[in-house]
């Protein structure tokens, strides 16, 4: 087995098999970089046998950086997670699924991911590394290639926290909970049965609180019907309908009674989404379902391809039973493809929503001429304003731009400026591969250069870094790639328009177009391995096809003459 390392800002990945290679060296580690998180997918291809992951498959991420102060969010059992507050990597608990790293620097967040065959957790780590678990609860689960985790730094923890969130919604294509429609019945005041019942709930208990909060005058429009009301066996649900001890003949009956004796209009219910705590009560008329399966721990879950016909009948009940009508929307798997940096097609799978998951990587946006102005006079300092001109004028990625030396990279003299790989950047910037480019700059951002330099003068001097952060405790350290996004989305509530780095890198690819630049010469601009990956990068807009199609039949004339027709 190979032991490979892969360097992700101040953590270095290695990952191994922990029990025996028997050959299987076709396991690889891959990266993809993407607004301010390093996301990492696991491949593993043609394996002799399924991994055994009753051993410990593990990656370790090798850190030099020493944590201040850590929370881990873990796994108490199998459906409650706790918090753990720690100060070391060897503290973190078993089943951890996301932890939230403080330094002297900055915050960090690590965030194990599922995918359709496999699951990905902290384990506890060693002085200096963290320790990720991969494993599977189905057997014989074989070759796969999905992501595992992503790695977000910030200025602060609400930030790296909502970014890592952020990509991991844009990764498996699920809408933020911000971005969700939420349902009509919440913009009134509801009633939930956990502490007024606990698991004791039944018709009469609901009809008695009802006509409470009636002759209370409480405007209670919507009631929550929580654990306690499903038929099980022990921990596992055993059938659809409610407990008919405490529910008989239905939720149909005590529903119809509540809503014409009061004020309250919709019902809810709560329920596990393995059916309950410990899934499908084995022998039970739902366990014999094809979506059921087993796993190696002996339990039942729905699952597998289909899934959703699972719950599609059960909410089919209860819709009929009236409770509130949900738009159900199940986690299935479902595939990427993508070209990589070195033009390589890549394919991925995940567990994402139907209908948010495209099936190709859509065609980045870019930005007009005219928005970048006026991002530009919004500025409020020089520093701001050399960084949107050097990335519209070099198409530079934002980690090659954050690691240029002043000193080494910068030449006033004829505007240029150089990228460099470099593994060793302070900020964590780096160029996506080894290839050193030069780019040529306008007198306009020389001159943004020049008045920059001059006026952070003293600050410059004391390090290296063409661009430096200029307020706070951090003052004077490099520019981070989440600062940089900070500032765009700070023009972004001054102005109206939103921008990104990426945006102004297509801006680049789009101009030079026009302009005339062969696609091989954009390419290496862009600094791009592949024609394919370039192409993505050019939106010819329909207006210029007419005006294309114009000029050619100005040129060359129609191919037959209307008189040959009639």
């Amino acid at each position: 087995m190979r032991i490979e390392y892969i360097t992700a800002a101040h953590y270095r990945i290695r990952y191994r098999n922990g029990t025996e290679t028997d050959g299987r060296d076709n396991i690889t580690l891959s990266r993809q970089d993407t607004d301010g998180c390093t996301v990492y997918a696991l491949h593993a291809k043609d394996l002799k046998e399924p991994l055994d992951l009753d051993e410990a498959f593990v990656v370790t991420m090798e850190s030099n950086l020493a944590p201040v102060r850590m929370t881990a969010m873990y796994m108490l059992n199998d459906w409650w997670t706790r918090p753990a507050f720690i100060h070391t990597y060897a503290e973190i608990p078993d089943r951890t699924q996301v932890l939230l790293v403080e330094t002297e620097q900055e915050y960090a967040v690590v965030l194990p991911l599922v995918s359709s065959q496999y699951k990905a957790e902290l384990i506890p780590g060693t002085e200096n590394a963290l320790r990720l678990r991969i494993f599977s609860g189905v057997e014989d689960a074989g070759d796969f290639s999905a992501p595992v985790c992503l790695f977000c730094t910030a200025e602060s923890p609400r930030t790296a926290v909502e970014t890592a969130m952020k990509t991991m919604a844009g990764l498996c294509r699920i809408p933020l909970r911000k971005e969700r429609k939420m349902p009509a019945m919440l913009n009134y005041l509801g009633w939930c049965s956990w502490d007024a019942f606990y698991r004791d709930v039944s018709a009469e208990g609901l009809q008695n609180k009802a006509k409470e909060l009636q002759d209370k005058n409480i405007p209670v429009r919507w009631f929550l019907i929580d654990d306690g009301w499903l038929t099980t066996e022990g921990m596992k649900l055993a059938a659809y309908q409610p407990d008919d001890q405490k529910f008989p003949g239905g939720f149909h009956p005590v529903i119809e009674q509540i809503r014409k004796e009061s004020k309250v209009s919709w019902f809810g219910v709560w329920h596990a989404v393995c059916g309950f705590w410990e899934g499908i009560a084995d022998g039970s008329q739902l366990s014999q379902a094809s979506c059921i399966y087993r796993t190696k721990d002996g339990n039942l879950y729905p699952g597998g391809p289909h899934a959703e016909d699972f719950y599609q009948k059960w909410y089919a009940y209860l819709k009929a039973e009236g409770l509130v009508k949900t738009d159900l929307k199940v986690l299935a798997e479902v595939h990427l493809s993508y070209v990589n940096s070195i033009g390589r097609r890549s394919f991925l799978s995940c567990m994402t929503f139907p209908g948010y998951l495209k099936k190709e990587m859509p065609i980045g946006r870019t930005i007009q001429k005219d928005r970048i102005q006026t991002l530009l006079h919004a500025c409020t300092n020089a520093r701001d304003r050399l960084l949107l001109l050097l990335l519209a004028e070099t198409g530079y990625r934002i980690g090659e731009i954050l690691g240029i030396r002043y000193a080494s990279d910068l030449d006033l003299d004829t505007g240029e400026v150089r990228v460099r790989y470099r593994e060793d950047n302070e900020n964590g910037a780096r160029a996506k591969n080894a290839e050193e480019r030069t780019a040529l700059i306008s007198p306009v951002a020389v001159s943004a250069a020049a008045t920059y330099l001059a006026e952070q003068q003293k600050l410059l001097l004391t390090q290296e870094y063409l661009f430096v952060i200029l307020k706070g405790k951090t003052r004077g350290r490099p520019l981070t790639i989440e600062s940089v996004y900070a500032m765009l989305r700070r023009l972004e509530k001054k102005t109206g328009i939103q921008a990104t780095p990426h945006m102004l890198r297509h801006y680049f690819a789009n101009e030079r177009r026009k302009d005339g630049w062969g696609l091989e010469l954009i390419s290496k601009a862009l600094g791009h391995r592949s024609i394919a990956t370039t192409q993505r990068y050019l939106n010819i807009e329909a207006e210029e096809l007419v005006q294309a199609s114009e000029a050619y039949y100005e040129k060359h004339g129609s191919m037959i003459q209307v008189g040959d027709l009639f």
